[in-house]
Order: C-alpha cells, then structure tokens, then sequence
C-alpha cells in the first residue's frame, strides 16, 4: 500500500478479538470526518477491490477484497479518537489501533481491564440510549464471552428497554439472533424476560401473560413459552439432535420459535364441558403471530417459512409418539412429517420435546419425555435408511409422466411427489411398478387409505 498520511485508526472487534488472542472475522477502520470516503475509494484501488457507499452522511463505506473479505470505513464520531471510543457500546470495544502500524493501543475507557476482568460495562452514560440497539449488544457480548453487566449499565438498560420495539427490525433480529444463538442460552433467556426487553420485541409473547392453561401445564403461557426455549439447552448435548442443534442458526431459530410457539392459546381459549381451557387452532394461530413477528425483525423469507412451519407443527410429535407408542405409525405418517417439515424435521422434534419439558402440571403425561426420545431414535433411523435410499437415482421421471398421457402443470409434480411416497413406504418399489401407479394416478384413481394422516 501506498504512503498513508490520513491518520486512520483499526477500532472495535480486531483490537478485542485479538487481546483474546482470537481471529478477527472483520475489520472497522475510522478516519478524521471527510476523510473515509475518498480514503475508501483509494485503498479499494490499491487492494484490488470493489468501492461501496454504505451511508454518505456517516461516511461510511465497505472496500469488498478479490478473496471475499471486507474493511468498513467510518468518519470518526467526535472531536478525537478518544472521544469516539468513548461513544461506543462497551469499553471492550472501545479499543483503537492506529493503521496500518498496529504498534500501540489506545484502551481510554479500560476496555482491557473489563475483558480480564468479564466485565460489560458502557464506556460513558448515555450511549445506550444515543442507540437502544446497543442494549442487546449489551447482552450479546456478556452471552458470547461470559460477561458480567455491571450495575450503572443494567440501569441504563432499564431506561433504554421502552425505545427497542422503534429501531430497525434487521438491527434488533442480528443481536438477538446472536444471544439466542449461544450453547446455554437459559441464564440469558431469564434476563431478557426480567428486564422485559423480550416483551418489549415479541408483543405476542407479553400479550400471552397470564393465559391459564390446563392441569398438565404449571405454568401460565408467557412462563411456559420462556421455559420452553430454555429447555432447549439440554438438547444440545443430546446425540439425538445434535446434529440439528451444532449449527448456532438453528438453535436461535429453534428458541425463537419456542419464544411464539404457544402465542395463539389467549385468542383460542375456550372452555370445554368439563370446564378445563381448550386451544382448539391454536397451533394455526400462533403460526399466524409467529409470521407477522418475522416481518418485524425482517427475517428473510427462507427463515420465515421455517419459523412458521415449525410453530405450526410444534404438537405433530406428540401425536407420531403416541401411535409409534400403540404401533400404529405408518409409513405414511411418516413421509408426510418429513415431506411437511423439509430439513427442520429433527428441529421440529427438538421443539417438541423442549415443549413437553416446559410442561410439568399435576396431570402431565409421565411418560411423554421416553415417547418423545423413542419417536427421535425412530425417525433418526428411517431418516439415516432413507438417505441411503435416496442416493439411488429416481424411479421416474417427468416425462415418463408426460408420456402417460397427463398435461404439462402442476399433476406431474403431485404424481412425482406420490410415487416417491410409495417408495418411502416400499424401498424396494421397481420401476415397473411405479410406472403402474403412476397410470393408476393419471387416469383419476387414489392410492391414498383414505385417512387423514398426522
């Protein structure tokens, strides 16, 4: 690189990863005010790279690297580079390298000492609400490094709590990802629930509160919900879902939805004729709320679809248990909760089995929890069979079906979709005989029981 003459200083998550002797994933550059722009558009020429403005009125930009990575240039906040350290979220990221030298730190807040010490502490009153968002980075960071908040900043907290539901959903659904996210996501869990900032993100969380439930509940459904999403620690050590519950988006996706996944029970309750609470759609409903929850944190489609899939189907497993508990799970039953739920179905099963630990009334099934780890062995086996069996190349195809006669749309999917069920049912299924249902199908007839399937 050329000769650097605009004082520029490396801030934040390096300098902190780095006093942890850990990787820096991303590097922040602050510039003198006026400066990072036009520096960004000169280094991004001498690196190779590609210039993008990201907010001209902060200055802020990004220099994207030919391997994938990336440097964000920022005007420095403030008159100095002290004091815009002291503007930020924690003193442990209140920490400034110049660059590309590297040769002294400037720490004017002790962030140092505080990261020794696992201490989350604000560099200066105020900055928490300057940016409510912070709050949950507050927690973020104390989750992730195993930190304790200090008192003046969990007061400030306290004052921010109210602004969260007003800053941008993307913002608040990245913090909140990331505390979710971590391995014992319990103690963490309780105190965003204590301090309200839970309520305060998920109105149909809060609107839950109070909600009686049936005698095999003890716990009203805001408690039981939170309870339902710190139960998933346990799981993650479990070698039945493990191999859905390693991956951190996953667990965030599973707590999140553990959060919602009640939240329909208040608009369904109803009484029945022994007088007992009832729920009947609630699953469909809190579905519903889950949906409009992801449009506020701007989830991407995708994650919508599976945190709205997931809560819908969060009482299926109870159901495969107690028919694989009578031995009368059918194959069918089966494919269909695999064709339902796509690749979530051990999530979805880690949600059940969550649920059912949350649920601890007098009249709480004793022998749910063994159904529901007999029920994941089980579909962990067929799971491991069928992926055997789906490496060998499909019986037919869509012309085949084409062939028969029926008209390019959407009957050739549904005919595909029912000659694969048949094979989950019979591996051994030849081509000949797939083709023979395969007609049966195109001329009308139904390879269906005739009973609905859970």
């Amino acid at each position: 690189m050329g000769a650097q003459k605009t004082p520029v200083w490396l801030v934040g998550g390096a300098p902190r990863d780095w006093a942890l002797e850990k990787s820096a994933p991303d590097f922040d550059l602050v510039a003198p005010r006026g400066e990072s722009l036009p520096l960004g558009e000169r280094l991004a020429a001498e690196l190779g790279g590609r210039f993008v403005l990201l907010h001209e009125d902060f200055g802020a930009c990004r220099i994207v690297l030919a391997d994938g990575g990336w440097l964000d240039l920022t005007d420095l906040q403030g008159a100095s580079i002290e004091e815009d350290l002291r503007r930020r979220d924690l003193t442990i990221n209140a920490l400034a390298l110049p660059w590309p030298a590297a040769d002294s730190l400037l720490d004017p807040t002790g962030g140092l000492a505080d990261l020794a010490d696992k201490i989350a502490r604000r560099p200066s009153p105020g900055c928490l609400l300057a940016d409510p968002v912070r709050v949950l980075r507050v927690y973020r960071f104390a989750a992730e490094l195993d930190l304790r908040i200090e008192a003046p900043t969990e007061d400030e907290i306290h004052a921010a709590v109210s602004r969260l539901p007003d800053m941008p959903g993307e913002r608040v659904w990245e913090e909140l990802r990331r505390i979710l996210a971590v391995e014992s996501a319990a103690p963490w869990i309780e105190r965003l629930a204590q301090t309200r900032i839970l309520d305060a993100l998920l109105p149909p969380l809060a609107a839950s509160a109070g909600c009686a439930q049936p005698s095999f509940h003890h716990l009203d459904v805001r408690d039981h919900c939170l309870e339902a999403a710190k139960q998933s620690d346990a799981l993650i050590a479990d070698r039945l879902y493990a191999p859905a519950l390693a991956d951190p988006d996953n667990r965030a996706l599973l707590r999140l939805a553990a959060l919602l996944h009640d939240a329909g029970k208040p608009a369904t309750a109803a009484p029945n004729h022994d007088g007992d609470l009832r729920f009947h759609g609630h699953t469909a409903k809190s579905a519903e709320l889950a949906a409009a929850v992801a449009d506020r944190l701007r989830l991407s489609n995708q994650l919508r679809r599976r945190l709205t899939r997931l809560v819908d189907a969060h009482m299926r497993p109870h159901q495969l248990a107690e028919l694989l508990a009578q031995n009368r799970l059918t194959p069918r039953s089966v494919h269909k909760f695999f064709k339902d739920l796509q690749g979530d179905w051990l999530l979805c099963l880690s949600l059940s089995r969550a649920d059912l630990r949350a649920t601890a009334g007098p009249d709480a099934p004793r022998d749910g929890d063994r159904q529901a780890q007999l029920l994941a062995e089980h579909f962990t086996r067929i799971a491991a069979e069928r992926r055997s069996a789906a490496g060998d190349a499909a019986l037919l195809r869509g012309e085949d079906i084409l062939a028969l006669g029926v008209a390019p749309g959407p009957r050739i999917g549904e005919i595909l979709e029912a000659i694969s069920q048949a094979r989950f049912e019979n591996p051994r299924l030849t081509r000949p005989e797939a083709l023979a249902l395969a007609a049966k199908l195109a001329a009308g007839e139904s390879l269906s029981s005739g009973q609905e399937e859970p």
